[in-house]
């Protein structure tokens, strides 16, 4: 109610979570955006809502996408291209070492060590020693030593572990037990890409989810 208070010429919403994954969110968007564009709350998860996520219902998906695409802009994965990467690191570097955040905790995801930029990240990253280093697509306790050596002569960077695939599911007690003798210190869930991973069909409660969620709380506690 306080956001729709607010008196301006121009509204932009910054979702940082895919719409799909909650058409109540999308709802919510365009309410503030343009009250009245996808109708009220209720005739929305009449018509859009449970249709969608309860039924499956592609018709309905189609209609509401050819609705919002107009107002739109996606960014993904995949949004800086190749040929600017290391454009993209050269400006990260550049942002940690200008400063000026105060207390904040700074964490930077580097791109996979598999890829044509991952080990230049982690060397530029090393120089510059944020407070973490988020790594993607992480699956087994090995994953994480290629950083840990890197990190070797930097004792305030830690690791923070990307768990997004089904193979790291079945290993979450040993990639936690790195946290021990280690840098690990925190997992994060890509939920997003086990679901694209494992084709669940998902909804707001993402409760295909609910039992590899508990194993990453379980195995970040027992370590």
């Amino acid at each position: 109610e306080a956001v729709r208070k607010l008196d301006a010429r121009h509204r932009v919403c910054l979702s940082g979570t895919p719409i799909e994954n909650h058409l109540g969110e999308l709802w919510s968007l365009f309410d503030f955006l343009m009250p009245g564009f996808l109708g009220a709350r209720d005739e929305f998860t009449t018509q859009f809502r449970q249709p969608i996520e309860e039924r499956g219902d592609r018709v309905r998906l189609e209609a509401l996408r050819d609705r919002v695409r107009p107002f739109i802009l996606r960014r993904t994965k995949d949004a800086v291209a190749p040929e600017q990467k290391v454009e993209a690191r050269d400006r990260a570097v550049a942002t940690l070492r200008a400063g000026g955040f105060g207390a904040r905790e700074l964490v930077v995801r580097v791109n996979g060590l598999d890829t044509p930029w991952g080990a230049d990240d982690l060397a530029a990253l090393t120089s510059v020693a944020p407070a973490a280093i988020l790594v993607p697509q992480v699956s087994a306790a090995a994953d994480l030593q290629p950083y840990s050596r890197a990190l070797e002569t930097r004792t305030g960077t830690t690791l923070w572990a990307m768990i997004e695939t089904a193979r790291s599911i079945f290993r979450l007690d040993e990639i936690a037990a790195t946290a021990m003798n280690g840098r690990l210190a925190c997992f994060v869930v890509g939920t997003n890409d086990l679901i694209k991973e494992t084709g669940f069909q998902s909804g707001p409660e993402r409760l295909p989810l609910l039992g590899a969620l508990g194993l990453v709380v379980l195995a970040a506690r027992a370590h």
